[in-house]
């Protein structure tokens, strides 16, 4: 998934009705694991409290953000920003209280 690290937290965008959003609306916890070196031999492992939020509170900022450090994603899975958006309206806001790895 791509992310964006604002503040000392993960922000997140998804599809509608995927199993994650249920997870995190019923447990408000989130656990993302991240390759942490080229050759995959070693994982970090962020635990936290997770909150699905409001898009209109994020603001354009971070929708702007978001989409010059995906841009070149976007254009490879051909999807333009616009449409992009228009597809991936939730938000998931991820603060990490754990960290570790291998």
């Amino acid at each position: 998934m791509w992310f964006l690290w604002d503040n000392g937290s993960f922000i997140f965008f998804s599809r509608p009705n995927q199993a994650k959003l249920a997870n995190i609306a019923r447990t408000g916890r989130a656990s993302l694991n991240f390759e942490a070196t080229p050759d995959e031999e070693q994982v970090t492992v962020f635990t936290g409290r997770a909150e699905l939020v409001d898009r209109a509170a994020i603001g354009q900022e971070i929708l702007d953000r978001y989409a010059a450090k995906y841009a070149e994603g976007m254009a490879r899975i051909e999807l333009p920003r616009e449409q992009y958006e228009a597809a991936y309206t939730e938000v998931i806001h991820v603060t990490p209280e754990k960290v570790r790895g291998w």
